[in-house]
């Protein structure tokens, strides 16, 4: 037995497959779809691993920018982070053009990583107990603890 509609009821316009309705679902789902895409922009998968060890006994600064929605200039990502003293600090970045800057009282070191997407880089950046920062290989950097290396 089919229910009847009674007189001057309309089904509502998300069941009938009005045009409009239709249109906004797509534009809804475009947007998603853009949205998910800027979240694998800047930093996956990451080309260039970049460790900081801050051997000194105060803390510093780490800025970035990169490239936001695939690889592009569009969105992009950019932050500060605050490197506790006696700590290490381990950030990932993807293929473009990525610049950091490391601030530890009134030194400041500037690096600019270029990668590929078929690159595999790791750099190592070293606060020393005196503050200077420097760019070392991995056999210099301390292992634990602050003001191991000066």
């Amino acid at each position: 037995m089919r229910a009847e509609r009674k007189p001057g009821l309309r089904r509502p316009l998300a069941a009938t497959g009005h045009p409009l309705i239709r249109l906004a679902n797509y534009a809804l789902a475009t947007a998603v779809a853009f949205g998910c895409l800027g979240c694998i922009g800047g930093g996956s998968p990451h080309n260039v691993m970049l460790t900081i060890a801050n051997a000194s006994g105060d803390a510093a600064m780490v800025s970035w920018s990169r490239p936001g929605l695939l690889g592009t200039p569009l969105f992009p990502d950019t932050g500060t982070d605050r490197i506790e003293a006696c700590n290490q600090y381990l950030n990932g970045f993807g293929a473009g053009h990525n610049e950091v800057s490391i601030s530890a009282g009134d030194q400041t070191l500037s690096l600019v990583f270029n990668p590929s997407s078929t690159d595999q880089i790791n750099r190592y950046v070293l606060i020393a107990s005196d503050g200077s920062i420097t760019e070392v290989d991995q056999a210099s950097m301390p292992t634990s603890g602050c003001g191991m290396i000066s």
